[in-house]
């Protein structure tokens, strides 16, 4: 069980650097891969929140400025569906 905490806190904290360090599709990548490999993975939603206030233009919509929150949320509840169906080989 450490070792799995031990990989998640790495994880989140490679994906919130990532936010600030690589293009925003690569940070989607990465908590895509994230999704898929941990239960329960919470930190994506704010990963979507962070890339929001990071690339929202000032005149945009109300959905247009959440954009990246919106499709976290829907992933996140997406993959609880999707986790069942797949193996990673783990």
């Amino acid at each position: 069980m450490k070792v799995i905490a031990k990989n998640r806190l790495m994880s989140g904290i490679i994906l919130f650097l990532s936010v600030f360090f690589l293009p925003w599709w690569m940070t989607s990548l990465l908590a895509l891969a994230t999704l898929l490999i941990f239960p329960s993975p919470y930190e994506v939603l704010f990963i979507g929140i962070f890339l929001d206030a990071l690339y929202v233009l000032p005149q945009s919509s109300l959905a247009e400025s959440n954009l990246f929150f919106i499709i976290s949320a829907v992933l996140f509840l997406l993959s609880f569906p999707l986790k069942e169906r797949i193996t990673l080989g783990v």
